[in-house]
């Protein structure tokens, strides 16, 4: 069991020590989502749809751009997919 906590805590340091600034993008990318998920979860009988896509835009776009640099592709089309259909859910809200 000490090994694979010790596994999971390298995994993290590793993951920081290999590039920071994505690390960060990452995290804040992550964070957005989240909070998103939140809103719209916590709000279902009438969730603000305009703060909930942009944020899933946002995270979307983050993530999308730091699984194209760390190469892992199907990441960035699932990424990229989000991406588009939070631009999609703001379009309708908007027009």
């Amino acid at each position: 069991m000490y090994n694979f906590f010790s596994g999971i805590v390298q995994f993290w340091k590793d993951t920081w020590n290999t590039n920071k600034v994505l690390f960060l993008v990452e995290a804040a990318s992550t964070l957005m989502g989240m909070t998103a998920s939140a809103m719209m979860n916590f709000g279902a009988e009438d969730p603000e749809m305009m703060a909930i896509l942009i944020l899933y835009g946002v995270s979307a776009i983050g993530l999308a751009y730091t699984s194209y640099i760390r190469k892992t592709p199907w990441l960035v089309v699932l990424m990229s997919f989000y991406t588009m259909m939070s631009f999609v859910g703001i379009f309708k809200l908007l027009f």
